[in-house]
Formats: structure tokens, C-alpha cells, sequence
């Protein structure tokens, strides 16, 4: 599953459920609240002792559980790459063993730390959320913004596939059930 691709299908479903009309509020620092909102539903469904790779369906067609906010995660970075024109055509699929990875797209000079892949899930979590406060907080080029949206992703898909999970599966679900939703999700305000 390629990032561009996510961010081409999210952004779309975006604009079509309303939510880049001009009349909703999407700064940028609010879109990275959003994203670490998604990690606190996750962590929130972890601390009710649900399973890392644990899904359903509510109401027979909503998914959730922890792999279900790792996606809508990366629907939302997705969804801003997307308005941001964002090109992530150097990258692998998401997934890739860091080695691998580096070697097709180094990695740029600001981000000298993130040379290691999480295996646990407080770490992939909390890796994800400071990544997403660092591109929020850093005066990065366009390159790096690009590096770091597909690096946050990278990993999390990555920490699934250690977790015999195949994140994959459910980004394209949710993405499906995001085109059946109403408008803002029912005039959300966000």
C-alpha cells in the first residue's frame, strides 16, 4: 500500500464529506491534534484491556479497536498530505524494514533520532505522537515533511506486521467506511 495513495483517497473523502469547506476549522496545528486524538482512542481502548490487533464492528459496519485508530491516524495524515500536495512517490510501501527503507528514501538531517523501529506498543504509540508534535512544531522543507508523515505511518503499519497484522487491511476499510458517512459526521465541528 503506497502513501500516495492513502493521501490521493483520504483528501478526496475529505472534500466530498465536507470537511475542507471553508466554514470548518483545519489549521494545521488543529489536524495535528486531531492525529494524537486518534492515538489516545487507541491507548484508550488498550487501557480497557482490548487486544492490540483486536477489531469489530459496531453497529455492523463501523470498525474499531486499536488497529482501527492506527488507521484512522494515517487516513488523517493522509488526508492533509493530500491538501498539502505532498509527493511521497520516493518512498516504499508502508511497512518497510527501516534498512530497506533508508536505502530507497534516506533519511534526512533532521531526524537523526528516528533510526530505530518500535516493537512495543506504548513505543509505537508514543513515538507516533511525538513524530507528529515534532512536524508540528519544526520549520521542516517539504522533503522532510514528506519523509516524517511516511516515516510516522511506516512504522506504525511496521509495528503491526510484528504483530501478525495486516494494518493495511483495515486503512482500506475504514477508508470504504469513511465514503458511506455523512457529511462531517453529523455536523461535527472538527
Amino acid at each position: 500500500m503506497k502513501m500516495q495513495d492513502i493521501a490521493t483517497e483520504s483528501y478526496a473523502t475529505a472534500q466530498e464529506k465536507g470537511w475542507w469547506d471553508d466554514s470548518v476549522p483545519r489549521d494545521e496545528e488543529m489536524l495535528h491534534f486531531l492525529m494524537i486524538s486518534e492515538l489516545s482512542e487507541a491507548l484508550e481502548d488498550f487501557r480497557a484491556h482490548k487486544g492490540v490487533t483486536e477489531s469489530w464492528l459496531e453497529n455492523g459496519s463501523k470498525p474499531c479497536g486499536i488497529p482501527s485508530e492506527a488507521a484512522d491516524l494515517i487516513i488523517r495524515i493522509g488526508d492533509l498530505s493530500g491538501k498539502k500536495g505532498i509527493d511521497f512517490s520516493l518512498y516504499p510501501d508502508l511497512g518497510a524494514d527501516l534498512n530497506a527503507a533508508i536505502a530507497i528514501a534516506p533519511v534526512p538531517v533532521m531526524v537523526p533520532i528516528w533510526r530505530t523501529q518500535p516493537k512495543e506498543f506504548g513505543g509505537a504509540m508514543m513515538r507516533a505522537t511525538s513524530r507528529v508534535c515534532f512536524v508540528n512544531d519544526t520549520f521542516l522543507h517539504a522533503d522532510e515533511v514528506a519523509y516524517a508523515y511516511w516515516r510516522i505511518c511506516n512504522d506504525i503499519v511496521w509495528f503491526f506486521d510484528q504483530q501478525g497484522y495486516d494494518l493495511r487491511v483495515m486503512i482500506q476499510q475504514k477508508m470504504d467506511f469513511n465514503k458511506t458517512r455523512p457529511i462531517r459526521h453529523g455536523n461535527k465541528k472538527v
